[in-house]
């Protein structure tokens, strides 16, 4: 991850812009750049994120041969889809037994996530 105090948008009108352009190559630099990019607030997390391409977008993931103690934790967004969660959780056991998922969810009392051990 990068971190900045900066970061840039993409607006829909910038991806309308650019398709009418037909420059793709712009659309994927400027979605590339912001995919690896938080706040400096968020350096602490320390996170990683594991971007590859799809071109087959009949797949839901791909499955990538990493050893299996280098996941120890999967973090499942607060509106992650419901079979999509099932199927990493079953992955997550067949690959990363000891990784744990949590399901994030918002705090009742703050503007703030919070989260629950599911696996």
């Amino acid at each position: 991850m990068e971190y900045h105090d900066d970061i840039p948008t993409v607006t829909g009108n910038d991806f309308l812009k650019l398709m009418l352009q037909n420059d793709e190559s712009e659309i994927t630099r400027k979605l590339n750049r912001t995919t690896r990019m938080k706040n400096e607030l968020w350096k602490r997390e320390r996170e990683w994120r594991f971007i590859i391409e799809n071109g087959d977008t009949t797949l839901d993931f791909i499955r990538c041969n990493l050893p299996e103690n280098s996941i120890t934790s999967i973090y499942l967004g607060c509106r992650s889809e419901t079979e999509m969660d099932k199927k990493l959780i079953l992955e997550k056991s067949r690959n990363y037994p000891n990784a744990k998922v949590h399901k994030m969810k918002p705090h009742p009392s703050k503007f703030a996530l919070d989260y629950d051990e599911i696996v």
